[in-house]
């Protein structure tokens, strides 16, 4: 734990995300999930210049580290020639994470100008382990970098629509399931607050916890938080139901990367849906 500790006092030196900074809300490593499931992230840095960019790591945002042997980060920069993809593979992108066994967390990049940055975090399950350098097989949900100026800000309200749900699933098992993401890039406590300015959402749980609507999250500096948000038990009907599809509500009071994941469970599928400003 003590190596674990100096690794992440490493990655998370740099400071608050500046200028410049791309946010990755969700990044993996072998990450166990539900049953079977193991998930690990690649990426892509795309140079849209004819100069050649430098991309480095500037801060990691861990959620949940299983350390196994651990290493020094690499302090290379990774290099895009011009007009031109650089993929990062998993296994590259592990080393630069501090080798753990299993990770999950968000990741802060720093990225000229021009430079985009995109993800894809696969469910592998199928190979046992992944590959040294070669490209993830198997299902997989893209999740975007985003540029610090465009994440949610204090003083405005967002919402996250289209997430989905099971009420009460025939089976005693969820067809949709739903989890919020929040990744807090700065060094001070983030709060996020959830409510819903229609009044149809009155209280949900929370990491199987019912809570009521408002209700603050609060997300450390530099750091990923994750809740699993399902249904209150009074949404709950007599009979089984059928999935549903809802929409969730929060305003920040610190620049933070939202992000929702909807995974449909009959097939391990996941699909990611970003936040949306509220109309004033």
């Amino acid at each position: 734990m003590k190596i674990l500790a100096i690794v992440l006092a490493m990655l998370g030196a740099v400071g608050p995300a500046m200028a410049g900074e791309v946010v990755i809300p969700v990044v993996a490593w072998d990450a166990h999930g539900v049953g079977s499931n193991r998930w690990s992230t690649e990426l892509y840095l795309s140079n849209t210049a004819p100069q050649q960019a430098l991309v480095t790591v500037a801060v990691v945002l861990p959620l949940r580290v299983v350390q196994q042997v651990p290493c020094l980060p690499p302090v290379a920069p990774f290099v895009v020639p011009g007009f031109s993809t650089r993929v990062v593979t998993a296994a590259e992108l592990n080393r630069y994470l501090g080798c753990p066994g299993q990770f999950v967390g968000g990741l802060v990049l720093e990225a000229p100008a021009g430079v985009v940055v995109a993800t894809r975090m696969t469910n592998h399950k199928a190979l046992g382990e992944v590959p040294e350098e070669e490209l993830l097989q198997g299902l997989s949900q893209e999740i975007p970098g985003l540029p610090t100026a465009t994440l949610p800000q204090p003083g405005e309200e967002y919402m996250l629509p289209a997430l989905g749900w099971h009420p009460q699933p025939c089976t005693g098992r969820a067809q949709l399931d739903t989890y919020l993401y929040l990744a807090n890039p700065g060094m001070a406590m983030a709060t996020v607050t959830l409510f819903d300015p229609s009044g149809r959402i009155q209280r949900l749980s929370l990491n199987r916890q019912v809570v009521t609507l408002p209700y603050e999250l609060t997300v450390p500096g530099e750091r990923l938080a994750q809740f699993l948000v399902a249904p209150a038990p009074e949404v709950m009907t007599a009979v089984c139901g059928k999935p549903a599809i809802f929409d969730l509500f929060f305003r920040p009071d610190q620049p933070v990367a939202a992000l929702a994941s909807v995974v449909d469970r009959s097939t391990q599928d996941a699909r990611t849906v970003l936040p949306a400003a509220l109309s004033k």
